[in-house]
């Protein structure tokens, strides 16, 4: 569910507390994080039970053949997102996780003022853990573990792959990236359980 208002968002907190466990994702434009803005979160609590907030959408600029972007919120709306609501959920005592969990809290650190705190799942640590051997990147660990496929072709068509992108994340539609991010919380979320 893309989160489009203060209900849904309240909505998705109200799951998310009584689950009381969830993973989070999220997108940047690209690298560095501290210079490239945050396009959108994800979230995640099971199963077909994931939200994508987006912090900008694209708008295609056809005299430039690229894609530019606009604020998905307005400059009332995101302090009281980030401010209020998400700042509450990310310093509660709710365990929660990541896929490199360090990069997700730098980047809600930097771009919403958000500290996360509680109990931390890294569930690329976790399978460091229990199996040394490379690769750990999440989609490798999604395809092995729940056979999800090659859920980033689409993304990554548009991008490339590797450190060094043909195009930024700001290329890619939202009708790919929203449901991409939100396969990436929710794979983190079923990793979790499942290496816990």
């Amino acid at each position: 569910k893309v989160i489009k208002s203060y209900s849904d968002l309240d909505d998705m907190i109200k799951q998310i507390k009584e689950v009381n466990f969830f993973a989070f994702d999220t997108e940047s434009r690209g690298l560095p994080w501290n210079k490239e803005p945050m396009l959108c979160m994800s979230f995640s609590v099971g199963m077909g039970r994931n939200w994508v907030l987006p912090v900008y959408q694209h708008q295609p600029n056809p005299d430039e053949d690229q894609w530019q972007l606009k604020p998905a919120w307005s400059g009332v709306e995101l302090p009281v997102i980030f401010g209020n609501k998400l700042k509450e959920l990310f310093e509660s005592d709710i365990p929660k996780a990541a896929h490199n969990i360090k990069y997700d809290m730098c980047v809600l650190r930097k771009h919403a003022g958000i500290e996360v705190k509680g109990f931390l799942f890294d569930t690329m640590l976790m399978h460091h853990i229990l199996c040394e051997l490379y690769p750990h990147d999440l989609e490798y660990l999604a395809r092995i573990e729940f056979a999800v496929g090659d859920y980033s072709h689409t993304l990554h068509q548009i991008t490339g792959y590797g450190k060094e992108l043909k195009r930024t994340y700001d290329w890619v539609p939202d009708e790919i990236l929203w449901p991409y991010a939100a396969t990436d919380a929710e794979c983190c979320f079923r990793l979790a359980k499942l290496y816990y």
